[in-house]
């Protein structure tokens, strides 16, 4: 039995899940020569071009996995999996996709029913197309450091219970630099004012 999975129809366009094991599987034997290379004193070309590549693999796997949630192909705690803790490292996702087959594995042996047990989202519970789209533009956000870490937790991760986590995490953020501006503004305007006692040069 292949992975376990049970054959389902998927809902929009998606890989299989064995594809995608296996692409997660890759991401972190990618990761794992980034971590080496990067170790190893003098391979500074080597932990560029491992970067990179691990960069754009986390972007396609992303990109991947939110297709694969809307097609029902994976479970959201596999998509977060990958998606969120899949920043850090790579193999969150690939120990879940081991979790998540282990799953299929025994609904498939005990002959459980045929949507939850096979990691199929119950029927009438549709994917939050705004949380997925929101996931995805706050983690790039994170990656160009438009956003801080806290924020993107917040958008991310509590957001898959309640998006005012995240709109509550914006305003913070909002005011933080708010008030970085004005601590900055006031450092530069005492910077240009002659401390006391000391006079002008003449002119």
């Amino acid at each position: 039995m292949s992975d376990g999975a049970a054959p389902t129809k998927p809902r929009g366009p998606s890989l299989s899940y064995g594809t995608l094991k296996k692409l997660s599987f890759a991401h972190s034997g990618v990761y794992v020569c980034l971590l080496i290379v990067w170790l190893v004193p003098g391979l500074a070309l080597a932990t560029s071009i491992f970067g990179f590549v691990h960069g754009i693999g986390w972007i396609l796997m992303v990109l991947l996995i939110l297709l694969a949630l809307r097609a029902r192909v994976v479970p959201l705690r596999t998509a977060t999996a990958v998606a969120v803790l899949g920043g850090i490292a790579p193999f969150f996702g690939s120990y879940e996709f081991i979790r998540e087959g282990r799953r299929r594995e025994d609904s498939a042996a005990t002959g459980a029913g045929d949507h939850s047990e096979a990691g199929v989202a119950p029927q009438g519970v549709s994917p939050r197309i705004g949380w997925i789209l929101m996931v995805l533009l706050i983690l790039l956000a994170l990656r160009a450091r438009v956003v801080p870490l806290r924020t993107a937790t917040a958008v991310a991760v509590l957001g898959g219970i309640a998006p005012f986590f995240g709109s509550y995490e914006f305003i913070r953020e909002g005011r933080r630099r708010e008030d970085s501006a004005a601590t900055g503004a006031g450092d530069q305007s005492e910077a240009g004012v002659a401390p006391q006692g000391v006079s002008p040069s003449a002119r």
